[in-house]
């Protein structure tokens, strides 16, 4: 057992060594719990994917078409399709509200400043 602990405790200064009273024990060297390695380390997040361009509306006759500058809403054949909104908004933000009353974007109104966009929504009748 001795030796066990002695050389489980030796490390770049020696063995363990003995102070006033008491036993010191350094750090070892390379500590390996239970024979593993140490685990590696995260990968940083990724961002959440773009929702798709056409998205199911909470009222399931309807479907939500964000294309580039608009967005469209139309009935589940292919007909009836509005435009609901024509302007400037982040192609990849669009989204219904809860019980489809209203569209969510993003969108910056502000003329081309520094500004970073706003959450806008439109009512839809």
């Amino acid at each position: 057992m001795r030796h066990i602990i002695s050389l489980l405790m030796e490390n770049e200064a020696g063995p363990l060594s003995r102070g006033g009273g008491g036993v010191f024990l350094p750090r070892p060297k390379n500590l390996v719990l239970f024979g593993r390695p140490p685990p590696k380390p995260l990968p940083p997040p990724h961002p959440p994917p773009p929702p798709p361009p056409v998205q199911c509306s909470p009222d399931p006759r309807h479907y939500i078409l964000v294309q580039e500058g608009k967005i469209v809403i139309g009935e589940y054949d292919g007909t009836n399709q509005d435009t609901v909104y024509a302007g400037p908004f982040s192609d990849d933000f669009a989204y219904p509200w809860p019980n489809g009353s209203r569209l969510i974007i993003l969108a910056s109104l502000n003329g081309g400043s520094n500004q970073p966009p706003n959450l806008y929504s439109i009512n839809l009748k």
